[in-house]
């Protein structure tokens, strides 16, 4: 290679770095041509193999629409009345015959192929055109034999229902027993496609033409009977078509067309295969031959570039060592450029690399500056962080006291409100549902037995949390003065002292925005078998022998206006019955898959599904119900809800 380039040199001026590298490139560049025009021809072969892969991919995806096309026909079209109006014309089938005429296109395209003809694959190709066909055929017979069959009022169909309902609607003489057996057959055997109902609907039928025929004094005799042989006949036929078609897809037509389908998939993938099998080993061939050529195209270049080495890296190598100098001693003023005072490119480029060289040593002092800057303001960010760090332990503190402080006060509200005991004593089945949003609660439930009455309530304060906890200490409170003390029983006087109590407390004369709470309120009196109730926005669930009543509340909330008078609702508890009081929390829990609030109404159909149960399972399926509606979404509100049985 030195001796070549030295030839050269002999022929042509070098003088200057220009010639030298135009050379070295010109003979690198000749060896790259010869590499990229090898690899381009090996690419284009690959390439046409991977154009018979995607047509094969879109005659699959033509296949897999046309399929989908048919199951949508059979699914939508048939019953749609425009279908049978339009003389059988349809937008699924102009679009099941155009995916086929594609396909049909693909398979002419590929069989023109050379590659398909030189590895053989014609023949399958020709096979695939012979299924194409016998899949079209088989659709438009079902297609045909559909619009035959007809819907409703159209086709076959149509002509029996016609039959039937002039039997139906006039006024002849026929045992209806039987006629409405025949329909309920009739029925059956098109929702369930099971050929024992044509069997029975047969006998049926058969039955009651005998019975006309016995009628001697029928006037209608003979219409009546034109009209039966004419309804048989028309759903023989109806039922021969329909076997024809198939009553699922493992039958009928449908079948045939179902395993036509599989054979196209079948084949499609064996050709599939045989393309991507010629692909792999033109790949490897590719690969193969590439590596030689890189392989000699690197033993070109190594001797290209020591050649090139020889006659360009010595005055670059002296230029170097100065370069290297000068970096180690962090271009220290006192050490110099190797002098080099030639006028071609290296020459040009020590001038350029001398004034660099000046550029950085006035750089590097500004850097220097601005580093003890940046020291200074590093030392300022540390101790702001540390201040941060101090400012973060101390909110911890104070949310760990938070919390103490409302899991204290959380023990405090539920030894206050607690009536489990009183409950279990005096209304053995029970249950109480009770779910707190927060640590404390602004629902909460209150018990009293007085004599032969037991009081039961569920108070729903406003807001949650904090203020709610607050508010039920005083609806609390309020109660034991309103039962306790002044010993008064029914419920709607118990609302309304409750709801004047509430006002006073909170002397919400003096404000705009009212607070107080929701309610239901229960008197069971075990001596007169009576349950009273009264309810402020809340109301009362009572099921008994599989049906529900829901008695609502009166729609002022307590301490919400000066002067109200709450309406009292009596009911007789003679007969089992189960009542159940609620707050809205449950009610209004979003979630679901469409994260919409469970509502009032799946609440009364899920309590109607348990009220048969035993309390403790009632309880378990109220629970289980909210936690799988709920799921990951977050809980907005306290939840209490209270089942009872007298």
């Amino acid at each position: 290679m030195n001796r070549i380039f030295q030839k050269i040199s002999s022929i042509l001026p070098l003088t200057t770095l220009k010639a030298k590298f135009a050379l070295a490139f010109s003979a690198y560049f000749l060896l790259v041509i010869i590499v990229i025009t090898t690899f381009y021809w090996f690419d284009n072969q690959k390439n046409k193999f991977n154009q018979v892969a995607t047509t094969l991919y879109q005659i699959n995806h033509n296949l897999k629409k046309a399929d989908n096309i048919e199951k949508d026909f059979f699914n939508n079209e048939s019953i749609n009345p425009k279908f049978y109006q339009s003389d059988g014309k349809s937008l699924y089938i102009l679009k099941y015959n155009t995916a086929l005429r594609k396909i049909l296109k693909d398979l002419q395209n590929l069989k023109l192929s050379p590659q398909v003809i030189e590895n053989e694959i014609d023949t399958d190709i020709d096979t695939l055109s012979i299924l194409i066909n016998q899949y079209q055929h088989v659709f438009d017979t079902l297609t045909r034999l559909q619009k035959i069959r007809g819907f409703k009022d159209y086709g076959l169909e149509g002509k029996m229902r016609d039959f039937v309902h002039q039997l139906e609607n006039k006024d002849y003489k026929i045992n209806q027993t039987i006629l409405l057996t025949i329909r309920r057959h009739e029925k059956d055997f098109f929702l369930r496609k099971e050929g024992v109902y044509i069997e029975r609907w047969q006998n049926q039928v058969n039955d009651l033409i005998e019975e006309i025929n016995e009628q001697k004094n029928n006037k209608n005799k003979e219409e009546i009977l034109y009209l039966l042989s004419n309804y048989k006949a028309t759903f023989l036929e109806l039922t021969r078509i329909e076997a024809q078609i198939g009553y699922s897809n493992n039958m009928g037509f449908r079948q045939q067309i179902s395993q036509i389908s599989t054979l196209l998939e079948k084949k499609l993938e064996i050709i599939d295969q045989k393309i991507s099998q010629k692909i792999e080993e033109l790949v490897k061939n590719i690969n193969q031959r590439v590596a030689i050529l890189i392989v000699i195209c690197l033993i070109l270049n190594i001797l290209l570039a020591v050649t090139v080495y020889r006659k360009l890296s010595r005055p670059i190598k002296y230029l170097s060592l100065s370069i290297h100098e000068i970096i180690q001693s962090n271009f220290d003023e006192k050490i110099e450029l190797y002098p080099y005072e030639a006028n071609d490119e290296i020459g040009r480029l020590a001038k350029d690399f001398k004034f660099m060289v000046k550029s950085l040593r006035f750089k590097t002092q500004e850097l220097q500056v601005t580093n003890e800057e940046l020291s200074q303001q590093a030392e300022e960010i540390i101790a702001q962080r540390d201040n941060i760090e101090h400012f973060s332990r101390q909110l911890v503190k104070i949310n760990e006291d938070m919390t103490a402080s409302l899991n204290y006060a959380k023990r405090i509200q539920n030894a206050l409100l607690s009536f489990d005991k009183k409950m279990s004593h005096a209304l053995p089945q029970h249950f109480v549902f009770f779910k707190p949003r927060d640590i404390v609660s602004g629902d909460f439930y209150w018990f009293a037995e007085k004599g032969n009455k037991v009081i039961i309530a569920a108070v729903d304060c406003t807001g949650h949390g904090v203020p709610g906890a607050f508010m039920s200490m005083i609806g609390n409170t309020l109660l034991n003065q309103i039962v306790h003390d002044r010993e008064i029983h029914e419920p709607h006087l118990i609302l309304n002292e409750l709801h004047k109590g509430v006002w006073q407390t909170l002397r919400q004369e003096d404000h705009a925005i009212k607070d107080g709470m929701d309610i239901s309120l229960c008197t069971v009196d075990f001596a007169n078998k009576s349950l009273a109730f009264a309810g402020a926005r809340h109301p009362l669930l009572i099921i008994q022998n599989n049906h529900y009543e829901l008695i609502k509340g009166d729609k002022i909330s307590i301490g919400e206006n000066a002067d109200y008078s709450y309406t009292s609702h009596i009911f007789d508890i003679q007969t089992s019955t189960s009542f159940y009081i609620f707050s809205d929390g449950y009610a209004d829990q979003f979630g679901g898959e469409n994260n919409k609030k469970f509502s009032i109404q799946k609440l009364k159909e899920l309590l109607l599904s348990i009220y048969l149960e035993d309390m403790e399972t009632q309880k378990n399926r109220v629970e289980q119900a909210l936690t799988h509606w709920q799921n990951a979404h977050k809980q907005i509100d306290d939840i209490l809800l209270i089942g009872f049985k007298v």
